[in-house]
């Protein structure tokens, strides 16, 4: 399969002052191993400017966004960063249903940036909510990569993609209500943690990804 050469990953849960975020599990592998399996393809094959790539979503293989994540990520665009990472989760997840070998690879691929990204957005949650309800939105409209598993039909593999969206929008609406939000804020406060805007966001969204 594609990608199957990257390391395995141990899955931890990734939570914010205890208090669950329904982030992506992340992966406790050395991290020289986790960015010499990143490397592999990001360093060869989807090296250029995040823009190109995320203006092909629909042509290339899902997992290739990550790429354009962490190159967001590492230039300071962080709420780019953000957005895509939903986006990318969103679309490599019909293939973690199919296939849990994929699920792993997923962890090695994206364990960092959830960690990263959820450290982030912690400090308003408010606006995170808001954020990935945009990038639920946005997904929803682009066009889908032609590429699905060879062993299933496009009749399934259109339910399955149908469901997954169903599902991660359901667990997203329901992850962070008011109340939760407000209880994290205390929680953050009360050990001195920083409650505010996002730090260094980087350039806004474009207006067209709604």
């Amino acid at each position: 399969m594609m990608f199957a050469h990257l390391l395995k990953g141990i899955l931890v849960t990734l939570t914010i002052v205890g208090a669950s975020l329904s982030l992506p599990d992340a992966p406790r592998a050395a991290d020289i191993e986790r960015e010499a399996g990143e490397q592999d393809f990001c360093d060869t094959d989807f090296n250029g400017p995040p823009e190109d790539l995320v203006a092909k979503a629909d042509e290339v293989h899902p997992m290739a966004l990550i790429c354009a994540v962490r190159q967001y990520w590492e230039r300071g665009d962080r709420l780019k960063a953000a957005f895509w990472y939903r986006i990318w989760i969103i679309r490599t997840d019909p293939w973690v249903r199919d296939d849990w070998e994929f699920d792993v690879v997923r962890d090695v691929m994206g364990g960092q940036f959830a960690l990263k990204i959820g450290e982030w957005a912690a400090s308003d949650l408010t606006h995170y909510v808001e954020l990935l309800d945009r990038a639920h939105a946005y997904e929803a409209k682009l066009p889908l990569s032609p590429l699905k598993p060879s062993r299933m039909s496009q009749q399934d593999w259109d339910a399955t993609v149908a469901q997954s969206r169903k599902d991660l929008k359901e667990q997203h609406v329901s992850s962070l209500q008011p109340g939760e939000i407000e209880a994290i804020n205390q929680q953050r406060a009360a050990l001195g943690q920083y409650i505010g805007p996002f730090k260094e966001p980087g350039s806004p969204l474009r207006e067209d990804w709604r």
